[in-house]
């Protein structure tokens, strides 16, 4: 153990030196692109070339690439051939054809530099457009539109800004090979002139609206007097144990909880904007500022204003990476818009416009103030959670970092518990603004494109750990941060989305999940293209009904979810044994008349159906894990199979880097991943007692393991979100951390079926 400890801490050491050393390099690199984008060529070239020591694959290409287009500039052809020839041989065949192309330039006599590029303003070159084809150069074809083959994500330069995460970011090295350009090969075209798709009856959206507050007070009426009944228990028992005064707090709470969540409501504009800025440092976004950045997008907010004689909305630029988008308030009028930096460097100016075009369409079907308010709402147990782990990790005493370990569990899982009224409006919104943003733009492609670069981005930014602001404002954004891992290995090979598309079992299984899968979505923007006789930009059949047809396929499903339907089983049990008692008490058996007033019957049975199912399902979904039954793991093939469920308990056995957050905020292992090299895959993790014991110390966490090359053997399971369950992560010299998931469901199980059994025999006794 003590050999172990010294490794880590020495490897830890020469980690944090690498980190440093590359977080300057990353600094370089952004100030070399911006010098380059402000044609200040002396200082690009100084600061790329200090680039070229990097120990990132893909900071060493970004740093070779603006040279090259620094020594362009400059007319120091020699240097640009020399550094262009060794990329005509790169394993991306996108970077060979910018090479090949750029040094074809440098050789032609008559050519100038600069002709023949569909440049940005850093003078890079799309790796989309083709130099051969006129009809895909934009450049050479006036009458396509200009912004349709955008500079893909890896390419494009990040502004010179930290992101802004509770605590600050070290650089990491990457897979380059699977970071690059996960965009489609060409960008298909857009009407000019064109009909509406027509109306949709929206009262539908409107009534899950209202279902969704009503059932957001429930929940938090609910909690609220459970943990008020909870302190009025412990506030007894302290008075009859010591002889102190009581302090009981009341449990009838509707009224001021109602005026309480309407008050939140009314000014979650203003409170909103209060935490977006303080946490997050949002700025004021003037609409000169759009106008210069996207025009498009502000002829489009004026166009929609004027027509629907209403003010422009506030706009707010977030200094973040990550490309991301959402609108808030309660009122159009009081609307506000905040995209961030990263979605404006990322995307292309139409597509830019349809995303705009989407955040229109929630405020015109008055969706965002619904879910402003349950983000506001949620929000509060996220900041406690955060500023608890925060304040946890610069804690020596064992006593105080215990102490906020468990405060940072509670307002997590408050956070998460928050978050499930709004799931479904999340969700079915989404349908609505795509269509509308078409009909807005008449660019159903470019939503497309802006939606793919929207997760291929996300997924970048989450290849060192999951920010704060993409899971504290996933309810608003165009993308789940979730469903953008599997989405951002697309390549242009549409059967990546076969499952999102035909899974026959896909409705039930993104119950839990904020966004539709992106391959449906997809799917129906197609269908809008096709309406309008464009050229498709992605290639997908229609989405298939995703209700099981066969009984096998039923019978499946039943067993993926026999927990919760142990549940349902249980309490029309229940149902049943309370008709019985009431039978009982007419007939005057008095000895089963309890069944009809006793009310743990009902919990009894909820609880016995849990663990039976359970029970049922621990087979099947952990099988042994054997060298001959190992799958390749090909994460694209493995996340295309439409008939998939998470109970095809695949055994994989893969290497990659260990990636996520450390300290407190990762405590029970919320935030763990693995980058390998066909991408980047959730990692499920649990101890023997599970959560509970994960709140207590341990010698070995798998958090201590992070941003390490490790060995992870497991179960892959397909869902709307795909993940690992862990079974042992191994690290150098054969040592490894054992995960319990099969431990795990069996004590769960069995604490379900002992605590039925006991309710049962107190009631009736």
């Amino acid at each position: 153990m003590t050999d172990f400890s010294e490794s880590l801490g020495a490897s830890a050491s020469l980690d944090l030196a690498e980190a440093k050393h590359e977080a300057k390099l990353q600094i370089s690199l952004q100030a070399g692109l911006t010098a380059l984008k402000q044609r200040d060529y002396p200082k690009a070239i100084a600061e790329l070339s200090a680039c070229e020591a990097s120990l990132d694959t893909a900071v060493r290409l970004k740093a070779q690439m603006g040279l090259i287009k620094a020594y362009v500039r400059t007319q120091q052809v020699q240097a640009a051939a020399l550094l262009a020839q060794p990329l005509c041989d790169h394993a991306n065949p996108q970077v060979q054809c910018w090479a090949k192309q750029t040094l074809a330039e440098l050789t032609a006599p008559d050519l100038p530099p600069s002709a023949g590029e569909a440049a940005d303003a850093t003078g890079f070159v799309p790796f989309s457009a083709s130099a051969s084809n006129p009809a895909s150069n934009p450049a050479s074809n006036p009458a396509s539109n200009p912004a349709s083959n955008p500079v893909p994500t890896a390419t494009r330069p990040r502004p010179n800004s930290p992101p802004p995460s509770a605590k600050p970011r070290t650089a990491s090295r990457k897979h380059a090979e699977t970071a690059l350009v996960p965009s489609p090969p060409a960008a298909a075209g857009r009407v000019q002139k064109w009909n509406s798709l027509g109306k949709v009856d929206a009262s539908g959206l409107w009534a899950l609206q209202a279902g969704s507050l009503v059932l957001l007070f429930w929940m938090s009426k609910t909690l609220l007097r459970w943990a008020f009944g909870l302190w009025n228990g412990f506030s007894i028992a302290v008075s009859n144990l010591i002889n102190i005064p009581r302090f009981i707090l009341p449990t009838e709470i509707g009224l001021p909880l109602l005026l309480l969540l309407l008050s939140l409501a009314a000014a979650s504009p203003w409170l909103l904007h209060l935490i977006l800025r303080q946490a997050y440092g949002l700025q004021p976004l003037n609409f000169s500022q759009l106008e210069r950045s996207s025009p498009e997008s502000a002829r489009l907010l004026r166009r929609v204003c004027n027509q629907q004689s209403r003010p422009l909305p506030d706009l707010g630029l977030l200094p973040a990476n990550v490309p991301m988008i959402f609108s808030y308030g309660y009122l159009p009028r009081h609307a506000q818009i905040a995209v961030s930096q990263g979605l404006l460097d990322q995307l292309s100016e139409d597509e830019t416009a349809t995303l705009f075009a989407a955040e229109l369409a929630h405020i015109r079907y008055w969706d965002f103030g619904a879910l402003s308010a349950m983000t506001l709402i949620a929000q509060i147990p996220y900041w406690v959670y955060w500023q608890a782990a925060n304040w946890g990790d610069r804690r020596q005493n064992p006593l105080f970092r215990s102490l906020a370990v468990a405060v940072s569990v509670i307002g997590y899982g408050l956070f998460r518990l928050l978050r499930l009224p709004g799931l479904w409006l999340s969700r079915v919104r989404l349908y609505y603004s795509d269509r509308l943003a078409s009909d807005l733009t008449g660019n159903p492609n470019g939503l497309a494109r802006a939606l793919l670069k929207v997760a291929s981005g996300t997924a970048q930014q989450m290849q060192m750990q999951t920010e704060p602001l993409l899971e504290g404002f996933e309810l608003l954004a165009p993308v789940g941060f979730r469903s953008a891992l599997p989405s951002s290995l697309y390549q242009g090979d549409a059967t990546l989305f076969d499952w999102d598309c035909h899974s026959p079992y896909r409705r039930w299984l993104q119950l839990n999940n904020s966004h539709p899968p992106l391959g449906e979505r997809l799917a129906l923007l197609m269908q809008y293209a096709q309406q309008w006789r464009l050229p498709l930009e992605v290639k997908l059949g229609q989405p298939s009904r995703p209700k099981p047809q066969t009984s096998r396929q039923i019978s499946r499903l039943l067993l993926q979810a026999a927990p919760f339907f142990g549940i349902l089983f249980g309490a029309l049990s229940s149902l049943l044994l309370w008709a019985a008692g009431k039978l009982a008490t007419q007939m005057r058996w008095f000895e089963l008349s309890w069944l009809a007033t006793e009310r743990s019957v009902f919990w009894a049975c909820c609880l016995l159906g849990f663990g039976i199912g359970l029970f049922i399902r621990i087979n099947a979904f952990y099988p042994d894990i054997k060298r001959a039954n190992l799958v390749d793991f090909d994460l694209p093939q493995l996340l295309s199979d439409p008939k998939r469920l998470p109970l095809d308990s695949l055994p994989v056995q893969v290497q990659g880097k260990l990636v996520g957050q450390a300290g407190l905020q990762n405590w029970l292992y919320r935030d763990l991943m693995l980058q390998t090299s066909s991408g980047l895959i959730r990692l499920h993790y649990t101890s023997k007692l599970g959560w509970l014991s994960d709140l207590f110390p341990q010698a070995q966490r798998p958090t201590a393991l992070i941003g390490r090359m490790v060995t992870v053997t497991g179960w892959f399971r397909r869902g709307a979100t795909p993940w690992i369950d862990v079974d042992k992560i191994q690290v150098q010299q054969g040592r490894s951390l054992l995960s319990h998931h099969p431990i795990w469901s069996t004590a769960v199980a069995a604490a379900a079926v002992l605590l039925a059994v006991y309710l049962i025999l107190r009631g009736g006794g």
